[in-house]
Formats: C-alpha cells, sequence, structure tokens
C-alpha cells in the first residue's frame, strides 16, 4: 500500500513524513554508500573494536617516526609498525591502502615480541 495523503489522516502523512526526514538527517552521516549500493558504517573497524588506540596506531602513517613494513602473501595487507607513546601499534591495510584495522600492543614491550607476533600471523619483513 502506498501511503498518501489521501489513504490516511494528513496529520498523520505529516508526522510521518517529519520523522523520515529527521532519519535521514541525523542517521545520514553515519553510514556511507559504496559502489554496490550497500550501506556500511562510516566509522572503521578500528576504531569501534579498539577505540583510542586506533588514532594512537595511525599515527605509525604520519611520517614523523621510524617504522618497519610488513606484508603478508596470503592476504596481500600490508601492515605498518612502530613505537608510539612508549608501545608498539600496528596498522594494516589492503594492496589499494584501505585500512582494515589499526591497534596498539601495549603489552609487547621489545620488537622481537612484535616481529613474533607478526610472523604468527603470517607477515613477513620487508624494510
Amino acid at each position: 500500500m502506498v501511503l498518501t495523503r489521501h489513504s490516511i489522516p494528513f496529520p498523520l502523512f505529516f508526522v510521518l513524513l517529519v520523522v523520515a526526514v529527521l532519519a535521514v538527517w541525523i542517521l545520514g552521516p553515519l553510514v556511507q554508500e559504496v559502489s554496490v549500493g550497500v550501506a556500511v558504517p562510516a566509522v572503521p573497524h578500528a576504531d569501534v573494536k579498539h577505540g583510542s588506540d586506533a588514532a594512537i596506531a595511525r599515527q605509525c602513517l604520519d611520517g614523523k617516526r621510524p617504522f618497519y613494513l610488513f606484508f603478508n602473501q596470503d592476504t596481500k595487507r600490508y601492515g605498518t609498525v612502530c613505537y608510539v607513546d612508549d608501545m608498539w601499534a600496528i596498522v594494516i591495510v589492503d594492496e589499494l591502502g584501505n585500512e582494515i584495522t589499526a591497534f596498539v600492543k601495549n603489552k609487547m614491550k621489545s620488537f622481537d615480541q612484535v616481529l613474533t607476533y607478526m610472523k604468527n600471523a603470517g607477515y613477513g619483513l620487508v624494510h
């Protein structure tokens, strides 16, 4: 059934219209459309799962600190590892540079521990 001004009382039609407009206005910034027309959250996975640690990890990509680059042959993803705020941080991106995740490994104190972690995840050291 198509809702028109003639099939339901006008005040109800007006209320539904206002609710729909408000919903689009409020929820619009929270989703983005991809080329296949599927709505996906605009908030990256890393922010949802790792919170503020994701922002800390992204500092690996700012070009202001030394970093190590890893590559996973199976997934074709790159891992950037650096030391930020006394923590080892990791950012994983796909072959196009799209972020997959970003997090810190605050329990790891040495690069050898991070190297073992990355190797166990299928990544080899590139640089």
